[in-house]
């Protein structure tokens, strides 16, 4: 088990955060907040709802199911489990009155300020820094357990990437760093509805697939952003990774098929305990970067405490992941960030899940070398005695795995967004 040491903890601090857009991921981000000790909502702006309308999705939930604590409105503000959160329905990001509260961080979940130019009109409102909910084209992507060392403390708008790349960044950065590296890496993913989803068929000649009712069909979708946003969060993987997304007619909980072939043959007990417990640790004060103005010139950006293979493979090589340093799981700080299971999960078992991925163990297949070939046998060996045909968890010498991986698309990507705030507000 591993993590990756960032930032310094910042003791009896707590910073302000605002959301932008009060759909899907930024309720599931207010909920994700209110069991943060370093991270508070206290401004909401959506201008297609006002309080009261805001505090019943906060309330009410078809996918996330009903809040169990307080919701109140008390003039212009919600009150949620006795925190008092302003409330705003302002149009233009550049008005919305974030410094009245001391907003230091805005997630931008309204999917419509996707560049870093028209995420950055949340600054003149007083943010200090945007996160942004989605794949932008041209902000920074920051993945926890995926790229966070590259992050650099100028940078003043940054985006989540996409819930796939979240999902899957630090399953293939933990495959790297402990089996020599992915070679290369296929999936199919098999993804709950969305807000953007259509309840009956519409008529769309960019995305006729997509037009087509959720809960009425199995739909294969674009997927060129998500490939190209794994690449971007995972430089050496780009052009390794191909991908598909089929939207199923669900509304929570998703599925990752992932078939990769790693650099050293393992097995998939072992892959198991790689993934298992995989986490980010916040190191002591004195191990953080050094604060920096924002208008500062950066030379580099932050770094791990080891070399990762990244830096010293060469283009041409397999994909290797940062060399983990290794630190008890259970460091105080530690974010979990992967997960596994034994047990005969379905979909709606991750209904609020907060890891970016859990690798169901049962459903997942080692692929047995062909005889022959990377050192099999000459001869085929007897049948297996799995019922999906695989090598039993235990076997060594495979170097390609299917992976069954679960996670929730809206709870866990919140969760994403929230810890990249509390990680980079600790490197500032």
């Amino acid at each position: 088990q591993f993590l990756y040491f960032i930032g310094a903890t910042m003791s009896g601090t707590t910073t302000n955060v605002g959301i932008n857009g009060f759909g899907r991921v930024g309720r599931q981000a207010l909920r994700a907040s209110l069991a943060s000790t370093d991270l508070r909502v206290v401004a909401i702006n959506d201008p297609f709802m006002d309080a009261e309308a805001a505090a019943h999705a906060i309330r009410f939930d078809t996918a996330a199911g009903r809040f169990r604590g307080s919701v109140e409105v008390k003039g212009r503000d919600v009150v949620v489990d006795g925190r008092r959160i302003a409330f705003t329905s302002v149009a233009d990001p550049a008005s919305i009155p974030w410094a009245e509260h001391d907003v230091a961080y805005v997630l931008e979940c309204s999917g419509v300020y996707t560049t870093a130019e028209r995420a950055a009109s949340h600054l003149a409102g007083g943010a200090q820094r945007v996160v942004i909910g989605t794949v932008s084209a041209d902000a920074p992507a920051v993945v926890l357990g995926g790229n966070e060392e590259t992050f650099k403390p100028t940078t003043q708008v940054m985006a989540a990437s996409s819930d796939i790349a979240v999902a899957l960044c630090p399953v293939l950065k933990a495959l790297g760093a402990n089996f020599g590296g992915v070679e290369q890496c296929t999936y199919t993913c098999l993804h709950a509805a969305t807000s953007a989803s259509k309840a009956t068929d519409c008529t769309n000649s960019k995305d006729p697939r997509g037009a087509r009712a959720a809960i009425g069909c199995v739909a294969p979708l674009s997927v060129a952003a998500d490939v190209k946003a794994i690449g971007r969060v995972l430089p050496r993987l780009a052009g390794r990774v191909s991908g598909t997304t089929v939207r199923v007619p669900t509304t929570v909980g998703s599925m990752l098929d992932v078939v990769v072939t790693l650099k050293e043959p393992t097995s998939l007990g072992s892959i198991a305990r790689a993934l298992d417990g995989f986490a980010v640790a916040t190191p002591a004060a004195d191990q953080a970067s050094a604060p920096a103005s924002l208008n500062a010139t950066a030379t580099s950006p932050p770094r791990s405490q080891t070399t990762t293979a990244d830096d010293a493979a060469s283009p041409s090589s397999p994909v290797s992941a940062a060399a983990a340093q290794p630190a008890s799981p259970k460091a105080k700080g530690a974010v979990k960030i992967l997960g596994v299971t034994r047990d005969p999960v379905v979909s709606c078992d991750f209904a609020g899940e907060s890891l970016s991925a859990v690798l169901d163990v049962t459903a997942s297949i080692a692929l047995p070398p062909v005889p022959g070939t990377d050192g099999a046998p000459t001869s085929p060996s007897a049948p297996s005695a799995l019922s999906n045909g695989g090598a039993p968890e235990d076997q060594s010498n495979c170097r390609t795995f299917k992976l069954v991986l679960w996670f929730d698309n809206e709870r866990g990507y919140a969760q994403r967004m929230l810890d990249v705030v509390a990680h980079t507000s600790r490197l500032v």
